[in-house]
């Protein structure tokens, strides 16, 4: 897997320490992060808000986020279901430890808990939360409808959230690109929209974020 994205040392030692996991992407995946945040993260709790497009998310998110530029930084959490179908693990043994990795980690918020456990996580556990706010993988053209739960989560525990767009291209039968595309900065909601003026806020710069990595991904 190529990833084009500067590492402090800190962050080359995490990708070192779990490298089975590229080692298993590589032959099929071809990563590119644009605007890698890296340490601009900082320690403090923030959350996450990508777009999900295919279950490969969570390990792209591991392998870019939370073993490379931010684990070294501050713990993470994200929020998925508790089971998966074989279809979305591609029956494939390895697919099936991560994930058994990742609980064994609690790394993983019940989907059904959303809101109550990403708020615990960000106020009491100072842990930064990963959440998908269209709430489920979206097969359609730019970025699906979002839910109101990333809009409560930055209301109720006064974290910042900080955008990241994946765009997903197949290369050839068993090849994918990749495009990773980080806000700048994290975004804030205005205290005087209402929760739906806030969904669409944050869509329009999600469905901006993908928009440049979509052209990034076709160039």
């Amino acid at each position: 897997m190529s990833i084009k994205t500067q590492l402090s040392e800190t962050a080359r030692f995490q990708v070192k320490e779990h490298w089975w996991l590229p080692r298993l992407l590589a032959p099929f995946h071809k990563v590119t992060v644009l605007n890698d945040p890296g340490p601009a993260l900082g320690s403090e709790p923030r959350i996450i808000g990508s777009t999900h497009r295919s279950t490969l998310d969570h390990p792209f998110a591991v392998l870019t986020l939370v073993l490379a530029s931010f684990k070294s930084i501050a713990p993470i959490r994200f929020v998925a279901k508790e089971r998966f179908t074989w279809k979305e693990l591609f029956w494939w043994p390895p697919f099936r430890q991560f994930y058994r990795w990742f609980y064994r980690r609690n790394m993983i918020i019940p989907k059904q808990h959303a809101i109550p456990g990403a708020v615990e996580a960000l106020v009491e556990q100072k842990t930064s939360v990963l959440i998908y706010p269209e709430g489920k993988i979206w097969k359609g053209p730019g970025v699906g409808p979002l839910r109101k739960g990333i809009v409560a989560v930055h209301r109720q525990s006064g974290a910042s959230i900080w955008l990241v767009a994946l765009y997903r291209q197949k290369v050839s039968a068993f090849r994918w690109r990749v495009v990773m595309n980080w806000d700048i900065a994290p975004l804030v909601v205005p205290s005087g929209m209402s929760g739906e003026e806030g969904v669409e806020f944050i869509h329009a710069r999600l469905s901006a974020l993908y928009r440049e990595a979509e052209a990034h991904g076709r160039s």
